[in-house]
């Protein structure tokens, strides 16, 4: 089992950053705008921020896409953060962080127009699909930390390993190259 978005030894940005050159990638020439997918990237980074500030450092594209297309589930998340800053439950370094994704979210986020948030949302939803839609994919590149047995390549290097990544490309042709590409990343 392997999540290609937790690398807790990365910046949000850094991961956000991966999946929008995933996305560009294997998006037909014209259909990904620039300007969109730089807007999807900064949201994916500050939900990977949210997330692995009440998920004890995990996040999964689960995670991502529940903040994202879910209002109620955002704000509730944002609320137990808000909670947990104000009774001191938050490091220094997890409350610089927590506040700068804050700040996205009431000044930024909140102030889109529904038409761009849309447009925005579903950039990210391009990028999340693959790994919330089918529970067999989910429960193999979105599962809880404990389930992960592929950690990346460092830890094979460490340990002698290979890795072969076998899936069927006619039967997951695009998720099989999305995987490959975020292997190499």
């Amino acid at each position: 089992k392997y999540n290609p978005v937790h690398k807790p030894n990365l910046r949000p940005l850094v991961l956000a950053n991966r999946s929008k050159t995933v996305l560009s990638l294997f998006s037909p020439r014209g259909t990904s705008d620039g300007y969109w997918l730089d807007k999807a990237e900064l949201l994916i980074a500050e939900c990977i921020k949210l997330s692995r500030l009440y998920n004890g450092g995990y996040t999964t594209f689960v995670e991502i896409n529940k903040l994202v297309n879910n209002k109620a589930y955002l704000n509730t998340r944002i609320s137990e953060l808000i909670e947990d800053s104000n009774n001191g439950l938050l490091s220094d370094e997890e409350d610089e962080e927590f506040e700068t994704a804050l700040d996205y979210f009431d000044n930024e986020y909140t102030n889109l127009s529904e038409n761009t948030l849309s447009i925005i949302q579903s950039v990210v939803t391009q990028m999340t699909q693959f790994f919330y839609t089918d529970p067999e994919i989910r429960n193999t590149f979105s599962p809880p930390i404990e389930e992960l047995n592929f950690e990346g390549f460092q830890d094979v290097i460490d340990k002698g390993k290979i890795v072969i990544l076998k899936m069927n490309i006619a039967q997951y042709r695009n998720l099989a190259k999305t995987i490959a590409a975020y292997m190499k990343l």
